[in-house]
């Protein structure tokens, strides 16, 4: 199994399932930093102010804020999540 680094894009395939379809790699200018991941507390930071969407891995819209630099996300349970921001540029955040 390979691992990737990097930053990356998720594409939703439309219809039902609302699942993500498709990676692909995003441009370093394009980066979407998010830190600490994985996180083990409630918040998660930003290196820039961003309007921020958090979904599922089936594609659920969980949470939802803009121009911030910090997400609470203290009433998700432990998993893995899409982080989506105003560029549409994505990062799968793994909260412990």
């Amino acid at each position: 199994m390979a691992i990737l680094t990097g930053y990356f894009s998720l594409r939703a395939t439309p219809g039902e399932s609302n699942a993500f379809s498709s990676v692909s790699e995003q441009p370093a200018k394009l980066q979407f930093k998010v830190f600490p991941n994985p996180v083990s507390g409630d918040y998660v930071y930003f290196a820039e102010l961003q309007d921020v969407k958090v979904y599922s891995l089936q594609g659920q819209l969980l949470l939802e804020q803009q121009n911030t630099n910090q997400l609470d996300i203290s009433k998700l349970p432990s998993g893995v999540y899409v982080l989506r921001n105003k560029a549409n540029i994505a990062v799968l955040l793994v909260r412990e």
